[in-house]
């Protein structure tokens, strides 16, 4: 290896040396050349000037050309015949219209020619200018005076020398540094492979010394990198699929320390990935849940319980890892939210309770009134009648409570299809509100009402249910002497129906739940007015399936005011 270096240095050296000659021979024999055309050029150029047609040619041709050495001097005719020579016989010569030197006199361009002379047989280098009398006038002189010039170009040479050592230096470097590029690189790899980080790939190896083991390297280096980028890939998809699961996920080591956790889990506990490293108890500080988990990751089965955190309930759910290497001992927690779940069955229980309690009520009634009519008991016809009007009115409250708790069933399923029509919607407020004049009247309540036409393309029975219990609601609740106004105005695209009343305000932490079934602010005043405790709850949903809007507002000073917001669709044109 010693010796292909100090091959490839000599033949550097020797390489930079010759390139640094033949630049310097080039370089001072193109200044030469350069230097000579423009003596040439100059001596010309002053001939022609001073050109005298009265006096003797050849005399004139020997008194330019003086003692010049190798300078020679023609006097040639306008058409090209040559007059004369000083260095040939003018009757020898050819016609020399063609040369290219007269050509540019007579463009008056100025500049050299170098050619291989016909008279003379050696290289010239030739200068042509015009006199005033319209002749040419030519100069030539030898153009290989360079081996002349060598004494002269020494300290260019000398310099060239210089450059061409300095080049012999870097190419010697950069050789250098390309021989020991591979045992480097292949030292690289191996220390790589020690301390167990990705390899690297070694570069090629021109020594055959060396390329049996930097081709083993590269194999290894190959397989090591496909293998790694394999579990980089199953990494993301593993992140990929723990990140996009609805589930929390988190998996905990022997000590309840946070190992992995996903993006659900992230946002269920409001915490982020930082978490990673820290304990169970510091990311969910549930008694519980930390004493659930110890007891599993001491050997008892898994389990789940519930957790309600940010207002959310979750169902947790345990399992211990299997004695696998890296996982003993560990522990996986997922977290699943089940508010909804929950919130349902708690309704669903609200419901069938209230909906029992609602029906009881009436039926006892019916019961015992139905009871004492068939006693046997001296009852006289007015008592009969009253007993029997008793009857009456609690059947009517059943059937109302029945069929507010079916049209309330099938607009939450979907499953109430009504025909839609176009309506004037405007109409069918003021058509409720007359019908509530009388109960208004009688309870000493103002009613007042101004609308004006909104066309809608929906429901007859749905647009009625929204108005009249709005309007049944704010009459039975109001107080003597107070008023209901309603409103019914279009905005834009949508129209707005406001219902005010002066009864008693809804306490604010009991705003948010007038919309649930059977949910009454005032159980008693609700039941003495004959009220199901469903009508809100219909209003909502008739509102949201026309993807509309309820507000409720009620103060001391407002009342309480119902606004609802309906998009305007007037549907097919008839």
């Amino acid at each position: 290896m010693k010796k292909a270096i100090l091959r490839s240095q000599m033949l550097a050296v020797l390489a930079a040396l010759a390139a640094g000659i033949l630049a310097a021979v080039c370089l001072f024999d193109a200044a030469l050349l350069g230097e000579q055309s423009d003596s040439l050029q100059a001596m010309v150029r002053a001939g022609a000037a001073l050109w005298d047609p009265e006096q003797e040619p050849e005399l004139q041709l020997r008194t330019l050309v003086g003692e010049t050495e190798n300078l020679r001097a023609t006097l040639i005719a306008p058409d090209g015949t040559v007059l004369a020579d000083t260095q040939g016989d003018p009757a020898q010569m050819e016609n020399h219209l063609n040369r290219p030197e007269l050509q540019a006199a007579a463009r008056g361009e100025e500049g050299t020619v170098i050619r291989t002379s016909q008279t003379l047989g050696e290289v010239m280098l030739y200068a042509a200018a015009r006199t005033p009398d319209g002749v040419y006038l030519r100069l030539a002189r030898p153009g290989d005076s360079l081996g002349a010039a060598l004494v002269w170009m020494l300290p260019a040479l000398g310099l060239g020398a210089v450059l061409a050592f300095l080049l012999a230096l870097l190419l010697a470097r950069r050789l250098t540094r390309g021989i020991l590029a591979p045992i480097q690189s292949l030292s690289r790899s191996l220390g790589d492979l020690r301390e167990g980080a990705q390899p690297r790939e070694p570069m090629d190896c021109p020594f055959p010394e060396l390329g049996e083991m930097a081709e083993q390297i590269q194999r290894l280096t190959r397989e090591l990198g496909a293998y790694l980028r394999q579990l980089e890939e199953e990494q993301r998809k593993t992140g990929y699929i723990l990140n996009h699961l609805e589930e929390g996920f988190l998996l905990l080591d022997d000590r309840q320390r946070i190992v992995m956790v996903n993006e659900s889990a992230q946002r269920q506990l409001g915490c982020g990935p930082d978490c990673v490293g820290q304990s169970l108890g510091r990311v969910i500080p549930s008694p519980k849940v930390i004493q659930r988990a110890r007891e599993i990751q001491d050997g008892r089965e898994g389990g789940s319980l519930d957790l309600t955190c940010r207002g959310r309930i979750y169902a947790v759910r345990f399992r211990r890892t299997e004695e696998e290497p890296g996982l003993a001992n560990q522990l996986i927690l997922t977290l699943n939210d089940i508010t909804e779940e929950r919130n349902s069955s708690r309704m669903r229980q609200e419901f069938f309770s209230n909906a029992s309690h609602e029906l009881k009520t009436p039926i006892t009634a019916i019961k015992g009134n139905t009871e004492l009519l068939c006693s046997g008991l001296p009852l006289t016809e007015e008592q009969r009648r009253e007993l029997l009007g008793r009857i009456g009115l609690e059947t009517e409250r059943m059937t109302s409570v029945i069929n507010d708790i079916i049209m309330l069933s099938r607009l939450e399923s979907g499953a109430l299809q009504e025909e839609r029509e176009r309506l004037d919607f405007g109409k069918i407020v003021d058509e409720c509100a007359q019908e509530w004049e009388a109960a208004a009247a009688s309870g000493q309540v103002t009613l007042s009402c101004r609308t004006e036409p909104v066309w809608l393309y929906a429901s007859r029975k749905n647009l009625r249910e929204l108005a009249d219990n709005l309007i049944s609601n704010a009459v039975k609740y109001n107080r003597p002497g107070g008023a209901v106004e309603i409103q019914l105005v279009r905005a834009g695209e949508s129209c707005r129906l406001t219902v005010r009343n002066d009864g008693e305000p809804i306490p604010a932490d009991q705003q948010r739940r007038v919309f649930e079934r059977f949910y009454r602010v005032d159980k008693g005043r609700s039941r003495s007015a004959g009220g199901t405790g469903l009508g809100l709850s219909i209003v909502k949903h008739v509102v949201e399936s026309m993807d509309g809007r309820i507000r409720l507002e009620s103060s001391a000073a407002l009342g309480t005011r119902f606004t609802v917001t309906l998009p305007i669709r007037p549907g097919p044109e008839r």
